[in-house]
């Protein structure tokens, strides 16, 4: 949860989320510092980090969304250009008196090449530097060809301009059917008389119109592969010695005021509901009504909870569920009442999403230390008593 590498606007982003007060012209090292400082930066370090995932991804999708138009543009641009050289080019052959010069017709052509080589270009990917990315690269170029309606005399061209040098690095696959087309004497005219020898070895480099052509027996080789492994069985005594301590007694904890508070109220107030339901009060130690207004940053937290949600459809179905679950074990009800309690608490939640679990991919965390507009939250006004069992 590391701040010092982030930006002003994704630490203004932080500190939105976490519900702070951003003061005009805050500079990187003001917002830092806004945070840090902040109860909830140390109170809930998941809501922080959560709140910093947010703020990189909502930088990163405005960056990809602004460069996406840009580039969009750019090739509308590109393509209402070549559009209009065309037409500029028919109007004047057709204006032109030596229309029946074939030259016009030679310089027409490799005109339309150019034009057509330039859009192709701005839909196709760069000619790729290693051999196993030329194959996104046709694909690219094909769909091209189809989006422009390159005619198949010029796609050759097209091509060879596009890859320049490194057409050489091609491979070209022969069919065994067309290898067999070539006779003894066509075969013996494609070799060149120089020859290489490899030296401790029985390979020959022959030149051919191909380039040079590997020929001979390759050597064997006897490789004996010796696999080495130790296994140590761990000490007796350091068996024993964990034994002991997972069956050695615990010290009794000691008991502070609000640990002792909180002991008397569970045993006062709990009960079991006739759904076999285990039901505890909250320990407060101030009155509900010293806290102040809380739907306003409940509602801009669900508002950036759902923007995040909607990006993600695994996220966002996996929250519904959970929801779905809340209601149906009866741990939520619907709030039917038009006139809104005097004494309310919006208990924000966000998720902890991490597909790349196998089992639980997403933890609801409610957040009552979500501060109200006069500074107090509900967790200000609980006890804390730590665990009730000791064991």
């Amino acid at each position: 949860m590391s701040l010092n590498k982030l930006k002003k606007d994704e630490l203004k982003i932080v500190a939105e989320e976490l519900n702070l007060t951003v003061p005009e012209g805050a500079k990187i090292a003001d917002l830092k510092k806004l945070i840090v400082n902040s109860d909830v930066y140390k109170n809930d370090k998941e809501l922080v980090q959560s709140a910093i995932d947010y703020a990189l991804a909502e930088i990163k999708n405005k960056r990809f969304d602004s460069e996406t138009k840009l580039e969009f543009e750019r090739i509308k641009l590109a393509q209402l250009q070549k559009q209009l050289e065309l037409a500029n080019i028919q109007k004047n052959l057709l204006q032109n008196s030596d229309i029946q010069n074939p030259s016009v017709f030679e310089i027409a052509a490799n005109i339309n090449v150019e034009t057509l080589l330039k859009s192709v270009k701005t839909l196709t990917i760069p000619a790729p530097s290693r051999v196993e990315s030329y194959n996104l690269f046709f694909q690219s170029i094909e769909k091209a060809f189809k989006i422009k309606e390159v005619p198949e005399q010029f796609k050759g061209e097209i091509l060879l301009n596009i890859l320049g040098e490194r057409v050489n690095n091609l491979l070209v696959h022969v069919s065994e059917e067309e290898l067999n087309n070539y006779s003894a004497n066509i075969f013996y005219e494609l070799l060149k008389p120089e020859r290489i020898k490899i030296k401790d070895s029985q390979l020959l480099l022959v030149n051919s119109v191909f380039d040079y052509i590997v020929t001979g027996n390759l050597d064997s080789i006897n490789e004996t592969k010796v696999h080495c492994g130790l296994i140590r069985d761990e000490d007796l005594n350091k068996n024993l010695e964990k034994f002991w301590k997972l069956e050695e007694v615990e010290e009794p904890i000691v008991k502070n005021k609000e640990r002792l508070i909180c002991e008397e109220h569970y045993a006062n107030t709990h009960f079991r509901t006739k759904e076999g339901k285990y039901v505890v009060s909250m320990p407060l130690k101030k009155e509900p009504s010293c806290l102040g207004n809380s739907k306003d940053i409940a509602l801009k937290r669900l508002g950036s909870l759902w923007n995040r949600l909607v990006r993600d459809e695994n996220y966002l179905n996996l929250y519904r569920e959970f929801l779905r679950d809340y209601e149906r074990l009866g741990h939520r009800k619907e709030v039917t009442n038009e006139t809104e309690p005097k004494i309310t608490y919006y208990a924000t939640h966000h998720g902890i999403y991490r597909p790349e679990k196998s089992t639980t991919k997403l933890r609801v965390v409610f957040n009552c230390s979500s501060l109200t507009d006069n500074g107090i939250s509900l967790n200000d006004i609980q006890y804390n008593g730590g665990g009730i069992q000791e064991d």
